[in-house]
């Protein structure tokens, strides 16, 4: 966070006791709802692409990761993709799954039920990445390195499931 101070400018990191965090990464997009922000996606520094979801409460300075019910939607991995809130929904727009692979699709998260709708694209994440969701939400148990090399050995299977 950042407040200016006469001419200066004083910069506070803020979520740092926060008992648990999302993973760092670049590409993520965030919104603002109800003084809280929501994070999702982004990748990592090895182009490892996340599809969590995380909210960060301003006022405790706290991070919780929300989960959507087992049997619902769940929005593939992305970075680069674009988010917006619109009366009790975020809306998520397309991103990068992979180089060659630009996702065209509208995932919308409705607060007051907790769930993804997926609309556009393929209309749902195909099976592969739906594999490797389910990785993700487990992370919480893994090292960034177990999770990583998880992510790319799901990867490696899928691209040799198609030789």
């Amino acid at each position: 966070m950042c407040t200016k101070n006469g001419t200066t400018l004083d910069w506070k990191c803020l979520g740092e006791k926060s008992p648990v965090k999302p993973a760092p990464r670049a590409s993520q997009s965030i919104a603002f709802f109800k003084g809280k922000l929501y994070i999702f996606g982004g990748m990592d520094e090895d182009n490892s692409k996340f599809c969590d979801l995380w909210e960060f409460d301003l006022a405790t300075e706290t991070y919780k990761e929300i989960t959507c019910p087992p049997n619902t939607p769940q929005p593939g991995p992305r970075s680069g993709h674009s988010a917006v809130i619109f009366k009790d929904k975020m809306y998520i727009f397309g991103g990068i799954l992979e180089l060659t692979k630009e996702l065209n699709e509208m995932c919308i998260f409705d607060f007051k039920n907790g769930c993804f709708n997926i609309i556009g694209g393929d209309g749902q994440p195909n099976e592969d990445l739906n594999r490797v969701s389910s990785h993700q939400r487990n992370r919480e148990e893994e090292s960034p390195t177990l999770r990583r090399n998880t992510l790319n050995a799901s990867k490696k299977a899928t691209m040799h499931g198609h030789d």
